[in-house]
């Protein structure tokens, strides 16, 4: 930036980087992000490929349980079209509420829409204007992989969904009530 432009500090105190920022650069964080950074790019594709044969194993565990509906690109299809470490599914008759709370309680991190509408007890509008039903959308869940995640992992959670998937049909949907 030139001297001349004047600009507002985002943090105030000691006067470091013309009173612009205070505090010192974290010269160690710095750089042990740029060696992770580094590794994590040069480990990327074959990252890429484990975390997607989970995804799949975890699909072919789910997809043919009755009323689950695989929603974007089908991976064995076209695995071009869709991000490795994500499934996202409808379930029938179930809430996706339910679905998330009983999922918690067995020990699994999943969400039923985006962060930014946590906690809003009706159907994505974004399905909703993607062409899904209101009982459709209200049934999504989304399950996310990650670099923790293993194969045992995976197992557990394909283990559970049937289940999980019957006592929340069980539950009913509260649009009924």
């Amino acid at each position: 930036m030139r001297r001349d432009v004047p600009l507002t500090p985002v943090l105030h105190g000691g006067g470091q980087e013309r009173d612009i920022r205070s505090g010192t650069l974290d010269a160690a964080g710095l750089c042990a992000f740029a060696a992770v950074a580094e590794e994590v790019v040069a480990q990327r594709v074959e990252e890429s490929a484990r975390i997607a044969a989970l995804r799949d194993t975890l699909l072919e565990a789910v997809i043919d349980v009755e009323g689950v509906t695989l929603r974007g690109p089908d991976p064995r299809t076209h695995p071009e079209r869709r991000l490795p470490n994500n499934l996202h599914l409808t379930v029938d008759g179930a809430e996706g509420d339910s679905l998330l709370f009983m999922l918690d309680m067995a020990g699994f991190d999943t969400a039923t829409g985006s962060a930014c509408t946590a906690g809003v007890p009706r159907p994505s509008h974004v399905l909703l204007a993607m062409g899904l039903s209101e009982d459709q959308a209200r049934g999504a869940q989304r399950l996310t992989l990650g670099h923790t995640t293993t194969a045992d992992d995976v197992e557990a959670l394909a283990a559970a969904l049937p289940r999980i998937i019957a006592q929340a049909r069980a539950a009913g949907m509260a649009a009924g009530r």
